[in-house]
């Protein structure tokens, strides 16, 4: 058993967690760093105390998710859950969640349906299984990376890539969202990259615009390899007053004049070119003499 990825939602009141072998499960952050944990009384009696419908949940702990059935051969699969991240466009964020895994599976998640996944859609990460999941600011859209160099968007109401981006030579390893047409992303190549994010269609199903297609607007070498990257939700560098074009009429307007400057520029001008006439004449009589 190991965590592989925790998030805190956008609420700021639950986090979420999974990992290989540790299925999803989300907590009460306030209840999980200021209440005591209660300790269970031994029972004296010796009788069995039965399981709770809930799964023995902690003192904390909201919600877990349960495996999926068993496959055609009636053998337990595998729990491995390598990304997770809350859905923000879904009304209470706390409720809606989707996860990654090891096989290459997007699974979606509502803590008031169901124990188990609303949706599950097998290998849309091809290469390793998915590596990192990132929720899009358009509705409907999420963005995910595998192991190898593929970045993709994927459509949540079919469960179908929208676009993919290329000639991208390392792992995706963090993505962020910077506004409704562009993301962040840092890879093992050791690149930054903002990439355009064209808008889902309207109508499910529809094909993407030829002319909305994803590409690079910029790319930054980087010394390390970076592994996260962060938006700080900041639209813009600055007000415009502050950067107004009155800004520095003040300094004109407290340098001195100096009106004499053009008269003893003019007498410098006039003496230069009368020292520097004289000097042309001796040079051609030296070399008519040499």
């Amino acid at each position: 058993m190991r965590l592989t990825d925790m998030r805190v939602a956008y609420e700021d009141s639950h986090y979420a967690y999974g990992g290989n072998e540790v299925e999803l499960s989300v907590w009460d952050l306030e209840k999980t760093f200021s209440q005591t944990p209660s300790v269970s009384n031994n029972n004296s009696s010796g009788t069995k105390r039965k399981k709770s419908k809930s799964g023995d949940l902690f003192p904390a702990e909201i919600w877990r998710a349960k495996n999926l059935a068993n496959d055609f051969l009636s053998l337990r699969q595998p729990v491995h859950i390598t990304s997770l991240a809350f859905l923000r466009n879904s009304g209470n964020s706390s409720h809606h969640l989707v996860t990654g895994t090891h096989s290459g599976a997007i699974r979606r998640y509502d803590t008031r349906a169901a124990r188990r996944p609303v949706n599950n859609w097998e290998n849309i990460a091809k290469s390793g299984g998915v590596r990192h999941i990132a929720n899009g600011l358009n509705e409907h859209q999420i963005f995910l990376s595998d192991n190898t160099s593929s970045l993709l968007s994927l459509d949540l109401r079919t469960g179908r890539p929208l676009y993919s981006y290329h000639h991208i030579s390392g792992s995706i390893t963090c993505v962020a969202p910077t506004s409704t047409n562009h993301i962040a992303s840092v890879s093992l190549d050791r690149f930054f990259r903002i990439h355009t994010a064209p808008s889902p269609p309207t109508k499910a199903g529809e094909n993407q615009s030829v002319l909305n297609k994803a590409g690079v607007v910029i790319k930054a070498f980087t010394k390390s390899t970076p592994h996260v990257v962060v938006w700080d939700e900041e639209v813009g560098f600055g007000n415009d007053e502050d950067l107004s074009s009155d800004e520095g009429d003040d300094v004109w307007d407290n340098m001195e004049i100096n009106e004499n400057g053009s008269e003893e520029g003019a007498e410098y001008m006039a003496t230069s070119e009368d020292n520097s006439e004289p000097d042309r004449p001796t040079q051609k009589k030296k070399s008519r003499l040499a």
